[in-house]
């Protein structure tokens, strides 16, 4: 470990180790002096020696720590579920997409906005829905099931999640009664409403009418014809 004196006059804590495969030589900076110690410096040449008995390259590893706790920050439930609803909103109409966030915004947002995509797991969301369904509100329940496994296969297309946690748990959940609908008839079909069962039941019971007209013009007919042959 070397206390290095930069350009611009700042002192560097620098610790020159070889990478455990390639055996190339390599610089890693510790920080500067005297915000970093002797004592605290000494410490981290410790831990990087530590590491690379191990065969772990110190400079890799605190790169990685460093990617590690910025997603923490970045890669928040909030922020992917907007980029994803960005994303998600040109393939639906406007009212459905106000309808989307707006379900977000009301059961999810208020417990998950913060929370790290690579913490959310299946019992949190499952807890998460549960008083909805205990409410009744079936239907609610399975739509944000829908939309949350979206948001995280979102995460993993996006490379900030190795996998999506909430596959399935749509199986966990009551499932909403489906409502059937009185079917309408075909085309052509004969209508049965009360209006035309009373004009079936008019055309279909005239039959006393009629026969009295034709006995009447019968009656009629046969008198014109005696009196006819009466007169010759």
């Amino acid at each position: 470990m070397q206390l290095r004196v930069r350009s611009n006059g700042s002192l560097l804590w620098n610790f020159n180790y070889r990478e455990p495969v390639t055996k190339k030589r390599i610089n890693i900076g510790f920080g500067t002096y005297p915000e970093l110690s002797l004592a605290n410096a000494r410490k981290k040449a410790v831990e990087a020696r530590e590491l690379l008995a191990q065969g772990i390259d110190p400079k890799v590893q605190r790169d990685t720590l460093n990617e590690a706790k910025r997603a923490e920050t970045e890669h928040i439930f909030e922020n992917v579920a907007t980029a994803w609803f960005e994303f998600k909103k040109h393939s639906v109409t406007p009212a459905y997409a106000e309808d989307i966030w707006r379900s977000l915004t009301l059961h999810v947002l208020p417990d998950l906005r913060t929370t790290p995509l690579a913490k959310i797991t299946a019992p949190m969301v499952i807890a998460l829905l549960r008083p909805i369904e205990a409410k009744g509100s079936l239907e609610t329940v399975k739509r944000l099931s829908q939309r949350l496994n979206e948001i995280m296969t979102y995460g993993v297309n996006s490379g900030l999640i190795f996998a999506n946690p909430l596959t399935g748990i749509r199986a966990v959940f009551k499932k909403p009664k489906k409502e059937n609908m009185a079917a309408l008839p075909p085309r052509g079909a004969p209508r049965t409403h009360a209006g035309d069962r009373e004009r079936q039941h008019q055309t279909h019971h005239p039959l006393p009418d009629r026969m009295a007209v034709a006995h009447d013009d019968s009656a009629r007919r046969g008198g014109d014809h005696t009196l006819g042959r009466h007169r010759l």
